[in-house]
């Protein structure tokens, strides 16, 4: 299948000229035809080039779920800014300075103008859609935050490369229920533009107010539920799978990001993207991925693997969660150390936790050191804050030296 160079900004154009009166985008008070999403879209534009803002342009977007958000969005989107997608959680402004961005607007809150104000384009519509539009920061679990380059081109062609194998249907609603500072929310919407479907951006996501409305994230709707419970599933048409000779997953394609902001983008002299993921492809062309290669503790020359050490004592039944990084050492290199949210306090010790352990753990595996806590750091994304872990970690290292 051949990759797409359609901007988004003719993706919704055509959307509104064809299919004027069908809904595209709606919450529980408010809706948006094509038309009257274009107008408005293109109404928010014209504000901001008659502001001064021009192609390129950083525009930071605090990020709240909701559609005042995607408005501002493809506003910004359509004539060739960059989008800098801010976790509405955090403090916006440290996050730009730490990130060396410099921002000609802060979008906080601020109300979208309305589609009436749609007089026509002053703004030059944006063509090439492999410029850098959107930006968007990794969670920092395994080192510092980074902020993401990424194309419309990257967004639209995962959505024309998926189209074939998600069962989709002119009518499908999209529900947005995942943080849209988080790259997999903002895939899901250009799906919906570029597919044509609608998206729904409920108030609330509570299981009890939006179950039934989640779908199956999956690489072929044809697979059957056990396929896709072991597995990645196979790769797109459009992309390249190679696996190093340490284990490394390896990608080439043309949904890539555009590298990192005061960094290069991890891609070789091929155009692969190395992953950081360890993996292996199956005989029928099925990818699965074994862990994270930071997260392999290398003693004595041999490696470890933390997802495996943490898949072994999580079994244990009093323990509720763990999380184990590796400690420099002199004499070995690494060992394992562990930090752990017992089910009680009162019923779990690390000498009874040593004796379990032993038990279910090569000797090398077995963690040198183990602390107790209530509840795991844990990043905004709801993973592991493993830094944190290794700090808690050092920290205890330290007291009792």
């Amino acid at each position: 299948m051949k990759p797409a160079d359609t901007s988004i900004y003719e993706y919704i154009k055509n959307y509104a000229a064809e299919q004027p009166d069908i809904i595209v985008l709606f919450d529980e008070t408010v809706s948006y035809t094509a038309n009257t999403f274009f107008n408005t879209v293109t109404a928010i534009a014209n504000n901001l080039y008659g502001q001064g803002i021009r192609a390129s342009d950083f525009i930071a977007i605090r990020a709240e779920r909701n559609i005042n958000t995607l408005l501002w969005f493809f506003a910004v989107q359509v004539m060739g800014g960059v989008a800098i997608m801010c976790d509405p959680h955090s403090d916006m402004r440290e996050m730009l300075i730490k990130n060396n961005i410099l921002a000609k607007k802060l979008i906080e809150n601020e109300p979208a103008v309305k589609s009436e104000a749609f007089r026509g384009i002053d703004f030059v519509p944006l063509e090439d859609s492999r410029k850098t539009t959107i930006v968007i920061f990794t969670s920092g679990s395994t080192g510092g935050v980074k902020a993401v380059k990424l194309s419309q081109y990257a967004f639209i062609n995962n959505a024309v490369d998926t189209s074939p194998l998600g069962d989709y249907r002119h009518n499908d609603v999209v529900a947005a229920l995942l943080p849209f500072h988080h790259v997999f929310a903002m895939a899901l919407v250009f799906i919906a533009l570029v597919l044509r479907h609608c998206v729904f951006v409920p108030k609330d996501v509570k299981i009890s107010y939006v179950c039934e409305c989640i779908g199956i994230s999956c690489a072929d709707s044809a697979d059957s539920s056990s396929v896709r419970a072991n597995g990645v599933g196979r790769i797109y048409s459009m992309n390249s799978v190679k696996i190093t000779d340490d284990g490394e997953i390896t990608v080439k394609s043309p949904t890539l990001f555009n590298g990192y902001i005061g960094g290069d983008g991890g891609v070789d002299n091929e155009g692969y993207l190395h992953t950081g993921d360890t993996g292996y492809l199956d005989s029928e062309g099925y990818l699965h991925i074994s862990g994270r290669k930071k997260d392999i503790i290398i003693r004595n020359g041999v490696n470890i693997s933390v997802a495996e050490i943490e898949k072994k004592i999580a079994s244990l039944k009093f323990v509720k969660d763990v999380a184990v990084v590796g400690l420099q050492d002199r004499t070995v290199g690494e060992v394992p150390a562990a930090v752990v949210v017992p089910e009680c306090r009162n019923l779990c010790n690390e000498d009874r936790l040593r004796e379990e352990i032993i038990k279910i753990l090569p000797k090398n595996e077995v963690p040198k050191k183990i602390i107790f806590t209530d509840a795991l750091p844990l990043l905004s994304s709801g993973k592991t804050d493993r830094l944190r872990v290794k700090k808690l970690l050092t920290m205890e290292s330290l007291g009792n030296e």
